[in-house]
């Protein structure tokens, strides 16, 4: 069985500057729109699909959180390798609200509005002096190479945009000028994977727990590359366990 390769952290970052188009300005908000990001080729030579952007932006965790105008994003992606605070927004460092988001043919439109906090009251005031702002996206992928660039594929999870100096979509800017990239990904590790499964699923822990109690030693505990199956090595051979698909589900939605 093949070590399971679910995928990476994914901060996409270049910079490009513009100012947004303001749509309203409000006692305590602006409310403007901005693109976050298209289809094509970006600075660090990956592409999102637009049907896997809409996979993502389908996901009933997305919908609600706007329908709700819940859908926050942070001045800047956190400086962090913990799993559980690159999937969560930090409420302190909101700053602004996906309000609506659309697909056209070549890239997704939004309308932000500034969050009546610390940090938004910040973005609200750099953009009333002029200031240029752009977005950035914060998500969990798999990838594979396709020639001489990165195709992120399924499974794919946005967490958010946020608003940061380097966007890495020329296009999450208004107007502007390319100035330079950066980047930031780094891959799920196999182990933290391979526990949070476990313990998803009950059939798959029991047999674990099964296994403890008649005194099998676990040599080794794979996790196949679409996550449907647990491979363990005993000294009485190998075993393989299914995984249920709301199981998966639930990993997934961990992260």
């Amino acid at each position: 069985m093949k070590e399971l390769d679910l995928g990476y952290y994914i901060a996409e970052q270049t910079t490009q500057f513009a100012k947004p188009n303001v749509r309203e300005v409000k006692k305590d908000s602006v409310v403007f729109e901005s693109p976050l990001q298209d289809f094509t080729l970006n600075r660090n030579r990956r592409v999102y699909s637009k049907q896997l952007l809409e996979s993502g932006f389908n996901d009933p965790r997305i919908k609600d959180l706007v329908k709700r105008k819940s859908w926050y994003g942070e001045a800047g992606h956190p400086m962090s390798t913990d799993m559980q605070r690159l999937a969560n927004i930090h409420q302190g460092n909101i700053s602004h609200i996906v309000v609506e988001a659309n697909f056209s043919p070549d890239k997704i439109n939004s309308v932000i509005e500034t969050a009546n906090t610390v940090v938004g009251r910040d973005m609200k005031g750099l953009i009333e002096q002029g200031s240029q702002v752009a977005f950035s996206m914060r998500g969990f992928g798999r990838s594979k190479k396709q020639g001489d660039h990165i195709v992120v594929v399924d499974p794919f999870k946005v967490i958010c945009y946020d608003w940061v100096v380097y966007p890495s979509h020329p296009v999450a800017v208004a107007e502007g000028t390319q100035i330079v990239h950066e980047d930031t990904i780094f891959q799920l590790k196999q182990q933290d994977i391979q526990e949070a499964l476990c313990e998803a699923d009950d059939n798959v822990k029991f047999m674990l727990e099964h296994f403890a109690r008649v005194g099998l030693d676990v040599k080794r505990l794979n996790v196949n590359h679409n996550l449907s199956a647990v491979e363990v090595l005993t000294e009485d051979g190998r075993q393989l366990l299914p995984v249920r698909a709301s199981a998966r589900q639930k990993l997934f939605d961990s992260f």
